[in-house]
């Protein structure tokens, strides 16, 4: 795709929060809170739909296949959308926190926004919700962040809470049984987002003291911690062939890693405000960011070079 033509898209008129491309590489989703998300048909590159979600997004995933997406709103509703058509084929009000969905695409998991520390694993052909995990005390902690491991067989929750100096906690379980293997006092402050690595050998975490940390998936082992930004990390992700990561921080940065030496490669600085999110596209070449300043951003993954920007307005 060329910086030109992607520039062409239009964009949000408020924050951008999340940004995600399908595993197809045919589609990019941003949302924001304008209450909307945009869908980029990244071939043709224009944008194609716009899904009205009605409240401020704050997240949203493909399915495996890319034909669904599922979204939640800062009054934790939860939407499955047919990215093709646009069309709502299911709500659930007041549901939960941060969407996931499992490899085979049959479940969608999501914190309980009612019951702070358990998980809902809904059955997307059925519609029914089975929890798992115990309570934690509200007072305490709030879902932060989900992650499936690619394999399907293991599942993090991280919990946390902005207002106290609580520690931030994650769970590692087996999926789908919630049998908790590792419990971790992760970070000082609030663990903001977590992700597997492709072959669900590592787990990464990202906190709001600044630190990305780096997690034998399986046993829980600390294996590294990096004070990675100037301010709260918001977001990590791996690159499609687990040898990338980026991270993004309220510092108006992403940055790129070397996951092997646990190093930061390159620094992207372009937003004016902070970012919030990172999606690889699957061939690992381009990266998009989200910005509080209403842009997405497309860069070259190797030389750090800024290639295109989907304007707020």
């Amino acid at each position: 795709s060329t910086g030109k033509q992607v520039a062409a898209l239009g964009g949000h008129e408020h924050d951008v929060r999340t940004v995600a491309i399908s595993q197809d590489n045919m589609t990019l989703a941003s949302a924001g809170l304008d209450g909307t998300v945009r869908l980029h048909t990244l071939e043709e590159i224009h944008q194609s739909t716009v899904l009205p979600a009605g409240g401020e997004v704050v997240s949203a995933a493909f399915s495996p296949s890319g034909s669904t997406a599922a979204t939640s709103c800062s009054d934790h509703e939860i939407a499955i959308w047919e990215t093709s058509t646009g069309k709502r084929l299911a709500q659930f009000p007041g549901t939960g926190f941060a969407p996931a969905f499992s490899p085979d695409g049959r479940t969608l998991i999501a914190g309980a926004s009612r019951q702070a520390g358990v998980v809902n694993l809904w059955d997307l052909s059925s519609g029914q919700a089975t929890p798992i995990l115990q309570p934690l005390d509200p007072k305490d902690y709030a879902h932060t962040s989900i992650a499936c491991s690619p394999d399907g067989r293991s599942l993090a929750i991280s919990f946390g809470n902005w207002r106290t100096s609580t520690p931030g906690m994650v769970k590692i379980c087996d999926f789908p049984s919630g049998k908790v293997r590792a419990e971790l006092e992760a970070h000082e402050r609030q663990v903001e987002s977590l992700t597997f690595s492709p072959d669900g050998s590592i787990l990464v975490t990202a906190g709001w003291d600044q630190y990305v940390k780096f997690w034998d998936a399986r046993t829980g082992d600390h294996l590294s911690g990096v004070k990675a930004h100037e301010g709260r990390v918001i977001s990590v992700e791996f690159s499609p062939d687990g040898k990338k990561l980026v991270s993004t921080s309220s510092d108006r940065t992403a940055k790129l890693w070397d996951v092997a030496r646990k190093r930061i490669t390159l620094v992207l600085s372009g937003h004016r405000s902070p970012v919030a999110s990172a999606a690889f596209a699957p061939d690992g070449n381009t990266l998009a960011t989200a910005g509080w300043d209403g842009k997405v951003k497309f860069w070259d993954v190797e030389t750090g070079e800024e290639r295109a920007t989907l304007n707020a307005h």
